[in-house]
C-alpha cells in the first residue's frame, strides 16, 4: 500500500514538472478571424502593452500550374507596441495551414508565461490548437525582441502508439 502511494506521488510531481505552469483557459481562446488587441505588461512598467495579431498569406505556385489553395498558406503573426512608445513588428509569425482547409488548427491564444528563464522580463506562451492537437511554444523575452524557447505538439491519437 506505502509503495503503491509512493508511486501515485511520484507520478503526480513527474507529470506536474511536465506541464506548463500557465494552462490556456477557454475564455483566453480565440479563432483565427478574432484579431483585437491583446494587453500583456511585457516591458515590466506596470502599464498593460498592446499586441495587435494580424492574419496574411503566402503563396507558392509551381511554375505553370493554377494556383490551388495547397499552395496558400496561412499565417498569424503579432505586432508589439510598448506603453513608452516601442514598437517590434511581427516578433513572432505562426503558420496555421492551408487555405484549403481554413487552417489545421481553429483556436489560438497569447498569454503571459511567467518569468521561464528567470531574467526578469515576462515572457509569453502561444498556443494553438482544435479538439484533436495542440501546439504550445514558449517566446523568451529578449528585450528588443523575442525568440521561440519550445515548441510542444500533442495529438489525441498519440497515446494509441504507447500501447
Amino acid at each position: 500500500m506505502i509503495k503503491v502511494i509512493l508511486f501515485l506521488k511520484l507520478a503526480l510531481l513527474v507529470f506536474s514538472v511536465s506541464t506548463n505552469a500557465q494552462q490556456i483557459s477557454d475564455n483566453e481562446r480565440r479563432g483565427f478571424d478574432n484579431l483585437a488587441p491583446i494587453f500583456i505588461d511585457v516591458d515590466g512598467d506596470g502599464v498593460p502593452d498592446r499586441i495587435q495579431p494580424r492574419t496574411y498569406q503566402t503563396y507558392h505556385n509551381p511554375p505553370g500550374k493554377r494556383l490551388l489553395n495547397k499552395y496558400v498558406k496561412n499565417w498569424i503573426t503579432f505586432d508589439l507596441k510598448t506603453s513608452t512608445g516601442k514598437s517590434i513588428k511581427s516578433f513572432f509569425a505562426y503558420n496555421y495551414g492551408i487555405a484549403g482547409q481554413g487552417g489545421s488548427y481553429w483556436v489560438y491564444s497569447l498569454v503571459p508565461a511567467g518569468d521561464v528563464n528567470k531574467d526578469g522580463r515576462t515572457d509569453l506562451m502561444f498556443y494553438s490548437g482544435d479538439d484533436t492537437s495542440a501546439e504550445t511554444v514558449i517566446l523568451l523575452n529578449k528585450g528588443k525582441r523575442f525568440s521561440v524557447h519550445s515548441r510542444k505538439i500533442t495529438d489525441s491519437d498519440d497515446w494509441l502508439s504507447d500501447l
